[in-house]
């Protein structure tokens, strides 16, 4: 576990996109795998402007970037993830970019099951960012709710949507939207570039708006 200072000058190049990742948040803590799940800054602090509500719940926090910008969004933060590594990182993470807040912050270890079982009565909004399966997901023409890692998305937002149908959605750039209208949800797409090149979708649920392109030039 390392800043993301450190791990920058220790093993990567000067690189744009890794600056644009963690701009902002220089103080960031990442290991070897996670780093190239994060999600960069101004893209949490978007989704901390969309996706609005008292307490939110984030079954996959990984190393914690979104969790940060929903707690400057005074949100409580129910946090859980099934990795070690994940959960270490998240709470190094809060503690430096939050430190001593009024914020209700739960974190535990545990699989987006159990912690759906454990805290269903505790939330009234839902963030989710399930594993892509590493780069190989750009590889695919359309992107589907079966291609997540160790997750089947169908169950996942079927299981969530039991609660609350507040839900924000992040997805591959190339996801196959016309899978989530099955679930007869309104839902509002953001599609997200760097440089005019696509990076990701998000979807939130609940409510429909007209799609919107949003674009990171630095």
């Amino acid at each position: 576990m390392k800043p993301y200072s450190t791990y920058y000058n220790g093993h990567y190049r000067p690189n744009y996109f890794i600056d644009f990742i963690f701009k902002g948040t220089p103080q960031f803590w990442v290991n070897n795998t996670l780093i190239f799940s994060v999600t960069p800054a101004r893209v949490a602090k978007l989704q901390a402007h969309i996706l609005k509500g008292k307490t939110v719940i984030i079954p996959f926090c990984g190393s914690g970037m979104d969790a940060i910008y929903f707690a400057k969004s005074n949100m409580n933060l129910i946090l859980s993830d099934s990795s070690n590594d994940a959960i270490n990182l998240t709470k190094k993470n809060l503690s430096v970019s939050i430190g001593a807040s009024t914020i209700n912050t739960i974190i535990s270890k545990l699989t987006w099951e159990k912690a759906l079982l454990k805290y269903n009565d505790k939330f009234d909004c839902v963030y989710l960012d399930p594993p892509w399966g590493g780069p190989e997901y750009a590889n695919h023409a359309n992107f589907t709710l079966d291609m997540f890692e160790d997750v089947d998305g169908e169950i996942l937002l079927e299981s969530f949507f039991s609660v609350t149908d507040n839900v924000l959605l992040k997805v591959p750039f190339n996801f196959k939207m016309y899978d989530l209208k099955t679930f007869g949800l309104p839902f509002s797409t953001y599609r997200i570039f760097y440089k005019h090149k696509p990076l990701l979708n998000l979807v939130h649920f609940g409510r429909f708006e007209p799609g919107k392109e949003i674009n990171f030039n630095k």
